[in-house]
């Protein structure tokens, strides 16, 4: 069974997780899907909530770039995450195949 790469742009580790966007199943590298997860935590710290339908899937040839739908500053003040509630190992679940 081939081992499908990373769809991120400029991108070709190997894919450890599926993320289904848009109605779209996209492969994604461990630091891909951590860029994914702090960009929805910017989303969430800013409106309070975060969904997937908050992130836009760009194509660009046959990878994607990931562009927030809400406009998130490209400098937000620096967080502890303990005070907001997020604990890193908790943000999100997944299974490496």
């Amino acid at each position: 069974m081939k081992i499908p790469k990373c769809e991120y742009v400029k991108c070709d580790r190997k894919a450890s997780i599926y993320v289904l966007l848009n109605n779209k199943q996209l492969a994604f590298c461990d630091e891909h899907y951590r860029k994914l997860i702090s960009l929805l935590t910017k989303i969430a710290l800013l409106k309070n909530a975060a969904e997937l339908e908050n992130v836009k899937v760009k194509r660009e040839g046959k990878k994607v770039r990931f562009i927030s739908k809400v406009k998130v500053p490209r400098k937000m003040p620096r967080i502890s995450s303990r005070y907001i509630g997020l604990v890193r190992e908790y943000m999100g679940t997944y299974t490496r195949k």
